[in-house]
Formats: structure tokens, C-alpha cells, sequence
């Protein structure tokens, strides 16, 4: 399997370049070449790079990321109740 990545959430965001509304991933999961999982979630919700304010990140990362087991994933997807987008 390549990489692929389940979007547990979204925020609304603004995009920088137009002003228009757009949809930013909140939290995701992502599954990479080497067989791992790893837990995205926003770390800035003031960030000026999501479009969700006007934070410039310098002294952090936008967002987090954790590895995370199996088990966990299992027990992330079914705490959603189906309500995720594949991408």
C-alpha cells in the first residue's frame, strides 16, 4: 500500500492568495511507504500558513505529528463513527 490519509476533521480556513473560505485538515491520519501510521493534528490554530490567522509559526510547526500503533488507529476510527474522508 502507498501512502494514504484518512481526515478524522476539518476547520474553516481562509485562503491566503484570494480571501476566499476554504476547508483546512484539523486532524488526519496517515499511513507511509514504510508501514507506519502517524497522527497529524493542527498545533497553531492561530496560523497564518493555514489560513486560520496570523501566526507565522517561526519558533513552531503548524501542526503535530505522533507515531502511532495499530491499535490506536483502530480505536480512532471507530470513535468516528464512519465520519472520515479518504484521500
Amino acid at each position: 500500500m502507498d501512502e494514504s490519509i484518512i481526515v478524522l476533521s476539518f476547520v474553516e480556513g481562509i485562503d491566503p492568495y484570494d480571501g476566499s473560505k476554504t476547508k483546512v485538515k484539523e486532524k488526519w491520519l496517515e499511513y507511509t511507504k514504510d508501514g507506519k501510521w502517524k497522527l497529524w493534528s493542527i498545533f497553531c490554530y492561530d496560523s497564518a500558513l493555514l489560513g486560520l490567522g496570523q501566526c507565522l509559526c517561526n519558533s513552531h510547526d503548524p501542526y503535530q505529528v505522533e507515531e502511532v500503533s495499530e491499535e490506536e488507529v483502530r480505536k480512532i476510527l471507530s470513535s468516528t463513527r464512519g465520519r472520515v474522508t479518504l484521500c
